[in-house]
């Protein structure tokens, strides 16, 4: 479940130190660090669904750079764009104590099919991504057993706004299942929304909706541990 927890600005200093430590040992690995590269539009969501036998967690975060402002997305404005996911099962034994379970995780850069009305924050969509993926065995406290590269997973998302847009500055930090991302965000907008999306053929939608919510930045840093920090 991917967490939200508003911070104090007062907390920002111990925050940074934490994500220079983490950034430092392997296996962390900054995979977007946008403070020089212009304004970030954003839609992130997360779910959970349960059954008898399972817990599923699952987390997705997009972002858009748009050097010359919102509204100027596109190659020829210097756009890039990234999109994260992880998607977390711990199997239950009949007592519904955790036996174990797996982790598939995957991180893509570059022209990835993601858009978003960034100047109203009405919607947002991830149009079938292919993502490469990371698949690790867990055991049954949760932790990383083993882990292995290879193939993709398609990944869509629709969003849709929700209530007014908020303005202002703050820091945010997103606890993601099996690792952690951070979002250094600044003089940003922010709406909630609600969130549907099928990934690696699994859908989720608002029965199971944890959070969502897209936004506007001059900043956002992330840094994420597929494998644990």
């Amino acid at each position: 479940m991917l967490r939200r927890a508003t911070l104090a600005i007062s907390a920002m200093a111990a925050a940074a130190a934490s994500l220079a430590a983490a950034a430092s040992a392997t296996p962390s690995q900054i995979i977007w660090d946008s403070s020089n590269n212009g304004p970030i539009a954003f839609a992130e969501a997360s779910w959970e669904t349960r059954t008898a036998a399972s817990v599923t967690d699952a987390g997705v975060l997009a972002a858009q750079t748009h050097r010359d402002g919102p509204g100027t997305t596109g190659p020829e404005h210097g756009a890039a764009t990234h999109v994260f996911f992880e998607v977390r099962t711990m199997y239950l034994d009949s007592q519904g104590q955790p036996t174990g379970g797996v982790a598939v995780s995957g991180n893509a850069n570059g022209s990835m099919p993601f858009r978003i009305d960034d100047r109203t924050l009405t919607a947002a969509a991830v149009e079938n991504a292919v993502v490469p993926v990371t698949s690790c065995t867990l055991d049954a406290a949760g932790s990383t057993t083993s882990c292995v590269d290879g193939g993709t997973a398609n990944v869509s998302v629709d969003w849709t706004g929700q209530g007014g847009i908020a303005r202002g500055s703050d820091l945010d930090h997103f606890l993601a299942p099996g690792g952690w991302v951070f979002l250094d965000r600044l003089s940003g907008t922010f709406r909630q929304a609600s969130a549907t999306a099928t990934i690696g053929g699994q859908s989720f939608d608002a029965a199971g909706q944890q959070l969502a919510d897209m936004g506007n930045n001059v900043q956002l840093t992330v840094l994420i541990c597929p494998h644990g920090c």
